[in-house]
């Protein structure tokens, strides 16, 4: 072989195995997102608040509070809150007996 086959046999051949160091490099990063994906996951809950937890007067401190800062970390993505579920309490009756219907619930999914 002459001085000028070598050359592009060295050229071919730094390519390769360039290309694979390349592809070998994107894979690992690749493989190390999916892992952080599955390994760091973001936790998810349902949150219910019930509107007779408390007098009207604690609201402020015992309901909202706690719940701005849960969709802080909503919002900051260190929680999934996949729902919302406001329960109204059992209306007082003169008697003193509950009504026959259910309570009354309102559910709002978060996108």
């Amino acid at each position: 072989m002459d001085v000028g086959m070598r050359s592009v046999l060295n050229h071919r051949l730094i390519n390769i195995r360039l290309i694979g160091i390349v592809l070998i490099g994107w894979s690992g990063l690749l493989i190390f997102g999916l892992v952080l994906t599955y390994v760091l996951v973001t936790p998810s809950m349902t949150l219910i608040i019930d509107r007779s937890y408390c007098p009207l007067d604690q609201w402020q401190t015992q309901v909202v509070i706690p719940y701005a800062d849960l969709y802080r970390k909503y919002e900051d993505k260190e929680l999934k809150i996949e729902s919302i579920t406001l329960f109204r309490p059992w209306p007082k009756s003169s008697a003193g007996i509950r009504p026959k219907s259910k309570a009354k619930r309102w559910s709002f999914p978060l996108a």
